[in-house]
């Protein structure tokens, strides 16, 4: 369902009988997280602003900041209108809740846990030779202080490379790809964010496979 007045869009959480609070609580917070990291890749450029654009850069280039936290700092920058909210309840069991967020954010998380879905093995693969090409210069975990100059040409080169081909292993066309190393400065920070964003999708799919969670199709055409 869309609303065509705010582009948003409805999806589901699917509440057990056996659920506990700890468990409602956990499952908010982690979709809080996947939505606050895809909003910002599917928002255009113009719209991110020098100040999260900056929070993009310092997180994923350097060990200085913990990922809940810098996660919880891009949401808070989400317009109001666009962030999560709760359209309705049916207190059960089972019950449910619906959410709204905004459609081309739904839109990339459910496109990006379609192709974990499809493409977890060769994905898995990938993520192998990437946490390789980190340890090899001494990047993971990562250092807090990070000199882009102590890297070779050839280094940054073959981590553009891997953007590529693991972002399409996520669904993502190449556009967002590029979009993602404008926010974040260079292509290492990049495939650090690409990483971040596959273990949100996985997240995903574990929960749609557990019934958790029902997200909408992504095939529906961005506004």
């Amino acid at each position: 369902m869309v609303d065509e007045q705010s582009n948003n869009r409805r999806f589901r959480l699917e509440l057990g009988g056996q659920w506990e609070i700890t468990d409602f609580e956990s499952l908010i917070e982690a979709l809080r997280i996947s939505y606050s990291y895809f909003y910002w890749v599917a928002v255009p450029m113009e719209q991110v602003g020098e100040t999260t654009k900056r929070l993009l850069e310092q997180h994923f280039w350097s060990g200085r900041y913990e990922s809940v936290r810098t996660a919880e700092n891009l949401y808070s920058r989400i317009p109001e209108q666009y962030r999560l909210r709760v359209a309705s309840l049916h207190y059960a069991s089972p019950g449910w809740i619906e959410l709204t967020g905004w459609i081309c954010a739904i839109s990339l998380m459910a496109g990006c846990a379609a192709a974990w879905l499809r493409t977890g093995d060769k994905a898995f693969d990938l993520l192998v030779k990437i946490d390789k090409y980190f340890k090899d210069r001494k990047l993971s975990p990562p250092p807090k202080v990070i000199n882009l100059n102590e890297f070779t040409g050839a280094d940054v080169d073959l981590a553009r490379a891997l953007c590529f081909e693991f972002g399409e292993k996520l669904g993502l066309p190449k556009t967002e790809i590029e979009h993602m190393i404008a926010m974040t400065g260079n292509p290492i920070s990049t495939l650090r964010f690409l990483t971040n964003l596959s273990m949100e999708a996985k997240r995903l799919v574990k929960l749609q496979e557990h019934q958790k969670l029902s997200l909408p199709p992504s095939s529906d055409p961005k506004p």
